[in-house]
């Protein structure tokens, strides 16, 4: 499960290949990750970073940010099988104040998915 890193990290293909050698025949790779455009540097940065200060400034880099053809095609060069994805989106907050996600239909800002290794379990 990788969530809240594919996005902090300079090579997502070494990345992918780590999870698929570690993962057994049969098993799941789960993620989440923001999407590279201008909405979601908007909102992460200008919005989570800057304004609401949700996160420290600095925490993420813009050019990090994940594409999920980008995703997909990494994923398929580490053997995985691609399974779907959704977007994500806050519903609320919970009893801590920190943010409640739930699935959106457009993958935009923050999407969530899931990887098959192929093989036996």
């Amino acid at each position: 499960m990788c969530v809240d890193v594919l996005e902090h990290v300079g090579y997502l293909t070494k990345v992918l290949a780590e999870m698929a050698r570690v993962l057994k025949p049969g098993g799941l790779f789960l993620f989440d990750t923001i999407n590279r455009n201008l909405l979601s540097c908007f909102a992460t940065i200008t919005i989570a970073e800057d304004t609401l200060r949700l996160l420290p400034k600095g925490t993420h880099d813009p050019t990090l940010f994940v594409r999920p053809a980008e995703l997909r095609a990494g994923l398929e060069k580490a053997s995985l099988v691609s399974g779907p994805m959704t977007g994500l989106e806050p519903l609320g907050l919970n009893r801590n104040g920190d943010f409640t996600l739930g699935p959106l239909p457009i993958r935009t800002v923050i999407y969530t998915g899931v990887a098959l290794k192929p093989g036996n379990h």
